[in-house]
């Protein structure tokens, strides 16, 4: 399958996380960060996170309250179980890649 991941980006809608990849064992998607984080939530997973900045500034508000600012070509793994909200820290969209590899149960 071949996925041009700037092709996506310019189709993707605020704030919505959109797969671009999916198989058994990672997903990748995009995702276009604009304003605030639009939950009263955070979001966690049962499973590592990892973002790539691909353009623009994004802050990370941990739900211990730590915040951290990633700027374009910055990554970030947001560990399993954290609550994590991401926030666009510019005036224009930020775009972000997202990977989740999904870990298997050792035998």
């Amino acid at each position: 399958m071949d996925v041009n991941i700037f092709k996506e980006l310019i189709k993707a809608k605020p704030n919505i996380f959109e797969a671009i990849l999916e198989r058994k064992d990672i997903t990748i998607g995009i995702s276009k960060i604009q304003g605030k984080w639009p939950y009263s939530e955070f979001s966690s997973h049962d499973f590592d996170e990892i973002l790539i900045v691909l353009e623009g500034k994004v802050e990370i508000e941990y739900n211990d309250k730590k915040k951290i600012i990633k700027n374009k070509g910055d990554v970030e793994i947001m560990k399993s179980n954290i609550g994590h909200k991401l926030h666009n820290a510019q005036n224009i969209p930020s775009k972000v890649l997202l990977i989740f590899p999904k870990q298997q149960n050792e035998k």
